[in-house]
């Protein structure tokens, strides 16, 4: 398919107008904003948009994965690191624009939905803090996650059946992370059914992200929340109160591990009109773009 295929999606822009600014949460659960709160949110996205654009362009990427903090998961309990980002998704140079390509859980429903927004859209879904991590695969795995975004397969694997904590080896429900991994996952492989996806990514090293959540919690979290289902568990992993599933974590940990020409940066919104950690971060990528080697 032509690289045109690849456009924006406008559908839906108008409702960043509104004082809501959120197409993720349920109606009923957004918090109204006043003129000053969306002032100033509208400059820390416009800041937020600069930083991944000038990082993007340094390190001179046609694709690469961004991934935004929605809500802070510092209260529960990880086996690991607390994830910084709750959703990724891809982000595409289209006639010298940025475009994101994502899998979008629409107001906390038990549905997904693949869309296209702009790179500042992307930031405008109800934030819970302005930062980014960024994923810049080497220039062949780019090249092959774009053409497989322009192929069906973009489609094909693609599962309406949501759940934000879906098992990553199993078929019956996807979250937006997942889609994202087995679109990888299919570029590197070729393969293009989701179950054979799920095989290679599991032999090459993808590992979960370990969410420790107690047998009555589970219960609650599927009585109280239509995107939480965890029927596509194993018993025993449940049972043990370990709920395995995708989220930044393990897609960093993987595309460093597998593809050894991945850039990671981790970006920040600042209105302090000084010299911050972001302008380091790109620096370190332009040197890393310079000299082949891998900036963290």
């Amino acid at each position: 398919m032509h690289t045109d295929a690849i456009i924006p999606d406008t559908t839906g822009v108008s409702q960043w107008d509104s004082a809501w600014r959120s197409i993720s949460t349920r109606p009923c659960r957004r918090p109204r904003h006043s003129p000053e709160i969306m002032q100033r949110m509208q400059h820390l996205e416009h800041l937020m948009l600069h930083e991944v654009e000038r990082c993007l362009d340094t390190a001179g990427a046609e694709l690469a994965v961004v991934s935004r903090a929605g809500s802070d998961l510092g209260k529960y309990r990880f086996d690991t690191e607390c994830p910084d980002y709750t959703h990724s998704g891809f982000a595409i140079r289209h006639d010298g624009k940025w475009f994101v390509d994502h899998l979008l859980n629409w107001h906390e429903s038990a549905s997904g939905r693949l869309a296209r927004h702009s790179l500042i859209d992307f930031f405008r879904d109800d934030p819970y803090a302005y930062r980014t991590g960024v994923l810049i695969p080497s220039p062949p795995l780019q090249k092959a996650i774009r053409q497989t975004l322009q192929s069906p397969v973009r489609e094909a694997i693609h599962s309406p059946e949501y759940s934000r904590l879906s098992y990553p080896f199993a078929t019956r429900y996807q979250n937006s992370n997942q889609w994202l991994a087995e679109i990888i996952g299919s570029a590197q492989s070729g393969e293009s059914r989701r179950d054979a996806i799920q095989h290679y990514l599991q032999e090459q090293g993808l590992r979960p992200t370990i969410l420790r959540l107690n047998p009555g919690l589970q219960v609650a979290a599927g009585i109280i929340s239509a995107n939480t289902r965890l029927d596509d568990h194993p018993w025993r992993n449940r049972l043990q109160g370990r709920i395995e599933f995708l989220i930044e974590p393990s897609l960093r940990h993987y595309l460093k591990a597998s593809d050894p020409g991945c850039r990671v940066a981790h970006l920040t919104a600042s209105s302090a009109p000084r010299r911050h950690p972001v302008d380091r971060v790109c620096e370190d990528i332009a040197n890393g773009a310079r000299h082949g080697g891998l900036a963290a």
